[in-house]
This record gives C-alpha cells, sequence and structure tokens, in this order.
C-alpha cells in the first residue's frame, strides 16, 4: 500500500489519508465440492514444501480456488504459521472463497501478524465486506486491536471503507473503541474528512 500506512501502523489522526471505498470481489466457486482430483493431490506431494507454499501463495493472490483446494489437501500439515499469513493475504484480496477454504482447513480466523493485525484488519482495510461477514460467521473477533490498539472499525475510519464499516457494526464492532492514543474511529474518519463514514458512526 504504497503512500498510505499499513494496518498495523498508527500515527496522529492529522497523518491520516482517506481514499475511494473499493467493492468487495464476488464470491468464487463455493469451495466445499467434491474433493479435487486425487492425480493432482498426488503431484503438489510430490514438490517440496516450500513450492507448496509458494503456489498456494500465487494462488491466493490469484483467487485460484481450486488450486488452492489441491494444495490444502496436498499438505495439511503445513506449518500453522504459513497458512495464516495467506489468510491474511487472501483477505485483504477480498478472496471470499479462498477465505473460506482456508478457514475450512482450519486456520485461526483471528490468525494475527508480527504487528497483531488480524484477517478482519486485512478485509476492512481493503473494504471487503464480504470477507467481514464471512469471518465473523467464523467467530472472528471484530474488535481485535492491533500492536497501536486500533480495531477493524479504526481501518475502515482510515480508508473510507464504507461497505466494511456497516458489516462491522452489523456483526458487533464497537464504535467507542479507542486505540492507543485515545483516538475512537469516529474522530479518525472526521480527522481525514470521510463525511460517509462519519454518517455511518453517528446513526444509532
Amino acid at each position: 500500500m504504497a503512500g498510505r500506512p499499513t494496518p498495523g501502523t498508527h500515527s496522529h489522526p492529522h497523518g491520516y489519508h482517506g481514499r475511494t471505498p473499493v467493492v468487495a470481489a464476488p464470491p468464487t466457486t463455493p469451495c466445499h465440492t467434491p474433493p479435487p482430483d486425487e492425480a493432482a493431490i498426488a503431484r503438489m506431494r510430490s514438490l517440496s514444501s516450500a513450492e507448496r507454499i509458494r503456489r498456494l501463495s500465487q494462488a491466493v493472490k490469484e483467487g485460484a480456488v481450486e488450486d488452492v483446494r489441491v494444495l490444502l489437501a496436498a499438505d495439511p500439515q503445513m506449518e500453522s504459521d504459513k497458512y495464516s499469513k495467506i489468510l491474511r493475504r487472501a483477505a485483504g484480496k477480498g478472496h471470499v472463497e479462498v477465505v473460506r477454504c482456508l478457514l475450512e482447513s482450519g486456520v485461526d480466523v483471528d490468525a494475527r501478524s508480527e504487528k497483531h493485525t488480524t484477517p478482519m484488519h486485512r478485509a476492512a482495510w481493503n473494504d471487503h465486506a464480504a470477507v467481514v461477514r464471512l469471518l465473523a460467521s467464523y467467530a472472528a473477533d471484530p474488535n481485535a486491536m492491533s500492536k497501536s490498539g486500533r480495531t477493524p472499525l479504526h481501518c475502515t475510519a482510515q480508508n473510507g471503507c464504507t461497505e466494511a464499516a456497516v458489516a462491522l457494526l452489523e456483526v458487533g464492532a464497537h464504535r467507542s473503541a479507542r486505540d492507543h492514543e485515545g483516538y475512537t474511529p469516529f474522530d479518525i474518519a472526521r480527522e481525514c474528512n470521510n463525511e460517509q463514514i462519519i454518517h455511518i458512526l453517528s446513526r444509532r
């Protein structure tokens, strides 16, 4: 995210900058389909763990659901931290069914980065409301705090992500949450002149 702070960082609200909301990516082929081809799984199992991880990362980036399913089936014991990183990436990309596949494989829905951001933070940062709702359906915490005390709702306030903000409030996000500098999402939205977010957070 060149030119903007990352979800795990925080500075005084005067340093925040809004952006035009983006539309969440539409769902792709459902993950809960018949098991992937055994021959394809066997081919993936013949690869090194590092190569499987590389291919899984690429499949997530492209939103290639079937490839993700095959790679997950080929290596169900992949290191949990690698899975977690990939889940956060998928959430940030808005790949709904890829996220579902990873969650169905048992990846921690609240898996945190070094800056304590979760998949929900990543989805909120990029205005992927459908992913926010999916993560919530797997009991993700909509009020998880990063190292700077920012919740996913703070992310939407900074970036002007209206659809994700609405989704977060629907699943229990606290509009009164304060980061470690004492700012609420409303404070940040106001400093960023994100009028739509201000309106959303002002409604009761």
